[in-house]
């Protein structure tokens, strides 16, 4: 790890999370704008650490199957996608999945069993689309789950203890029968980092199950550092650079072996 960049990313998230603080006491009354002055907060913040050619936009996501997912908040477009954005208000006309890297949900909190079957069903909406693109060179490390969206759900509060919202998300899946290709990959949740790990999407230690680390101010490190290990539309030749800057940045991952049951009797039903 390079601590002067870890330290960068420290300040950002104080920044981040001020701004959102700050987001909510100027648009009070009025959740729209709460929700529009969020959504500009986080758009600025991938711009920064995914620089043009990347492109941020938000919107329904289309597959070639005619398969369409809810409005996502925020999308980070691969630089093959085509220039359909709209200069003036960042909204595009189309967005392909095959040209989607990345998308990101974003809550202000996760407090309530009904908001957080929502915010999962909308993940689950991407997850249905499929990609006929792969940027997997090597044909034994690809497999279905390759083919999917990678997704992040970020939220900026929820129950203070995080086993509660791990445990409601896990009972919402068992409940709806829902497997792991149609489920989150990562969730942040006030200053705690969920991960559910399998083979082919975001593999933690090559382990499939959930795990989950209080980040605090590492959070936005811990982000960019899955982020780059997540499968993209097209092949990188080179290591990706928050790969090499962040490495070993999660060290105090936890996980319960009765997730890992549920998680196992959701995908054998």
């Amino acid at each position: 790890m390079n601590d002067e960049f870890i330290k960068l990313l420290e300040l950002e998230y104080q920044e981040l999370k001020l701004g959102l603080s700050k987001a909510s006491v100027e648009g009070k009354g009025t959740p729209q704008e709460i929700a529009d002055r969020r959504e500009e907060i986080f758009h600025s913040f991938f711009e920064k650490y995914f620089p043009f050619p990347y492109r941020i936009t938000k919107g329904n996501i289309i597959d070639s199957y005619n398969k369409r997912s809810a409005s996502i908040d925020c999308i980070i477009l691969d630089p093959s996608h085509p220039h359909t954005i709209d200069i003036k208000n960042k909204k595009a006309s189309v967005i392909f999945a095959d040209g989607v890297d990345y998308a990101v949900e974003i809550k202000g909190a996760l407090c309530d069993k009904d908001e957080i079957e929502r915010a999962l069903k909308q993940i689950k909406s991407v997850k249905e689309l499929t990609r006929v693109r792969n940027g997997l060179i090597w044909e034994k490390d690809k497999n279905e789950y390759t083919y999917k969206i990678p997704t992040i759900l970020y939220a900026e509060k929820t129950y203070s203890d995080i086993e509660k919202l791990i445990d409601t998300i896990l009972n919402f899946y068992k409940d709806n029968k829902i497997k792991r290709i149609h489920q989150f990959d990562v969730i942040v949740a006030g200053d705690y980092t969920i991960i559910n790990s399998c083979k082919g999407q975001i593999s933690f230690n090559d382990t499939r199950g959930i795990f989950f680390e209080k980040t605090d101010d590492k959070t936005l490190a811990v982000l960019l550092f899955l982020m780059a290990n997540m499968p993209l539309v097209q092949p990188t030749y080179n290591e990706n650079i928050y790969n090499i800057y962040l490495e070993n940045i999660l060290t105090n991952a936890l996980y319960r072996d009765d997730w890992n049951k549920i998680l196992e009797e959701i995908e054998n039903n």
